[in-house]
């Protein structure tokens, strides 16, 4: 993810060699995260992913959320999604750019450094540590064969579910469940009614709306529908079908075509990790600390993480 990412970028900075492990073979394929703000840009301008990112941001003109009785109804209210306020204290400025890019410009530039090298489908399964370090034991999900690597540390950035939190025996404070959502991330036209009013989200008040909200993630054709879990509610429910007729039920265009390209199913919770550190291993990301969405500073808080122990570590 973008916070493993960002960590060995920022120790290759420091000459510092690191491996990073990912279970999957690929970067995300999900929007996920949609914000990038002006700390985390500023690290970008020194990475030298900077410029990339900025070819994948959303149109400026849209740089706002928009409040309707429905997607056709009556509109409420406009809110800019970002002001201004930072243009007087840094030459950097917010982006609107979804975290698949983020990821993918992260990683391109860690390419061009040598004491980084990333490995997929590679998983963590256990370790042990002494005196003089870390040993762990890895998944090779591709052959099926265990593999062993010895470090001087260990940082857990695999995400809110932390597997490594949990072997290390730290535990969170704060409520672990604030609501259940899936996220389909799907290409449909709506342009027709977009195109005069063009936003990167639409959220409504008609109450036979709750909990349905519509995000934009290119300016254009491809959009993340969100969908709250009502109570008695399991991921089993949200077929394709199901999530085609609430997709279709939501902009209240019955025949409108819809093309899902993948679903991503998040718990909403405000969680702090007890401690941050045990020994020769440390807490990254979401796996210390899990943010609601509100504000966008998940992903940023994790990337401002990995810069600020990465030159602690060096």
């Amino acid at each position: 993810g973008p916070v493993g990412l960002s960590l060995a970028l920022a120790l290759s900075r420091q000459n510092v060699h690191s491996v990073v492990l990912e279970r999957n073979s690929i970067t995300t394929q999900h929007p996920r995260a949609r914000g990038v703000n002006v700390r985390t840009m500023e690290l970008f301008k020194q990475w030298g992913n900077h410029n990339e990112l900025l070819q994948f941001e959303q149109p400026k003109e849209s740089w706002r959320i928009i409040w309707s009785e429905s997607f056709q109804g009556t509109e409420v209210t406009r809110v800019e999604a970002y002001s201004s306020d930072s243009i007087n204290v840094t030459p950097a400025v917010r982006s609107l750019v979804c975290q698949d890019r983020v990821e993918k410009s992260l990683y391109h530039t860690l390419l061009k450094h040598k004491e980084a090298k990333v490995q997929f489908l590679k998983e963590l399964i256990s370790f042990e540590e002494d005196e003089h370090g870390i040993t762990a034991r890895i998944l090779n999900k591709e052959t099926g064969g265990i593999e062993f690597l010895h470090t001087q540390y260990l940082i857990a950035a695999d995400g809110a579910h932390s597997k490594l939190r949990s072997q290390l025996g730290i535990t969170m404070q704060g409520p672990d469940n604030l609501g259940m959502f899936c996220n389909v991330y799907c290409k449909i036209d709506i342009r027709e009614w977009t195109k005069h009013r063009p936003c990167v989200g639409y959220f409504f008040t008609d109450l036979q709306l709750s909990g349905r909200w519509l995000a934009s993630i290119d300016g254009d054709k491809l959009w993340v529908i969100g969908m709250s879990f009502s109570k008695g509610m399991t991921k089993e429910i949200f077929t394709d079908e199901y999530c085609i007729s609430e997709i279709q039920r939501v902009v209240g265009l019955p025949n409108l075509e819809v093309n899902i390209l993948n679903k991503s199913f998040w718990t909403m919770a405000a969680q702090l990790a007890n401690q941050y550190r045990k020994n020769r291993a440390f807490l990254v990301g979401d796996a210390a600390h899990r943010l609601p969405p509100s504000g966008g500073f998940g992903m940023n808080t994790g990337i401002q993480d990995a810069h600020n122990l990465a030159w602690k570590l060096a």
